[in-house]
């Protein structure tokens, strides 16, 4: 049975794109016609139809086409669609990661301008380059303790939104920390304490307080060496001033302090 194929006009009112892009596609061979016709007309097949799919998927998030020629993949078989799209859920999730973690360095700058202060342009530039391309997909493979899970799972925080959710709030923390340790804010400022607060919030949502959740936290912070190298690098650059402000948000606030959180001398 002869594969159906379609005419540039076909192509063009099912996808909403021009005759000319698609005429432009094809000269520059990201996406060449399979066929013509005796009189030269472009025909294209379903897979070529996927194709531009992909093509119409990178280029709504911001992919230059020459960059996408090297991604698009063939999807003869359901089992290559399915990694097609994978790829694409992949390159979401960068874009969004990407997109709140600029979000992050935006509201952190507005807050020490409000505060009377500057923001410390050449160290957030600096993280936002470094921190490009990072993405929560970097962490698939890390393997969390059960009781971290059992925690999380408690918390409606291991559905995909919930996750993500988290880890922006992690990263908007982190950004917000560096930039008050930079400006030279005082762990004791208004400022720092409300970064405290937001800080010790989030490990209390992500342990319940639980010390056998709080050690399989610290056993994260351990292995730091396995983490995504973005990420640690950010973490490693606020960790010195979240240690401080939370050390004065605890004892100003009188706050119980996991057996798991203290250390040796404190015991």
């Amino acid at each position: 049975m002869k594969t159906k194929q379609f005419t540039v006009g076909e192509i063009a009112a099912a996808t909403g794109l021009t005759v000319r892009t698609l005429q432009h596609y094809d000269n520059i061979g990201l996406l060449p016609v399979s066929e013509r016709t005796e009189g030269g007309r472009r025909l294209y097949t379903h897979n070529d139809l996927l194709k531009l799919e992909q093509i119409i998927f990178f280029k709504s998030v911001g992919i230059p086409l020459k960059s996408i020629e090297k991604m698009l993949r063939d999807t003869q078989s359901l089992s290559e669609l399915e990694s097609v799209l994978n790829n694409h859920y992949r390159v979401l999730l960068q874009r969004i990661d990407a997109f709140n973690f600029s979000k992050s360095v935006l509201d952190s700058s507005l807050e020490i301008i409000k505060a009377g202060k500057y923001p410390p342009w050449e160290m957030l530039t600096y993280l936002i380059r470094t921190m490009e391309g990072s993405s929560i997909s970097n962490w698939d493979s890390y393997e969390f303790e059960n009781k971290l899970y059992e925690t999380l799972d408690q918390q409606k925080l291991t559905t995909i939104d919930g996750v993500m959710e988290l880890y922006h709030s992690m990263r908007a923390i982190m950004v917000e920390a560096v930039t008050l340790q930079e400006v030279k804010a005082a762990p004791d400022s208004t400022a720092a304490q409300k970064l405290a607060a937001n800080w010790w919030n989030l490990i209390m949502s992500l342990t319940n307080g639980d010390d056998g959740a709080v050690s399989a936290l610290s056993a994260v912070n351990d292995a730091r060496e396995t983490w995504p190298i973005a990420d640690r690098f950010l973490y490693e650059k606020a960790e010195p001033f979240l240690e401080a402000v939370l050390q004065v948000y605890i004892r100003k606030n009188n706050i119980p302090v996991p057996n798991a959180l203290t250390t040796k001398e404190e015991k």
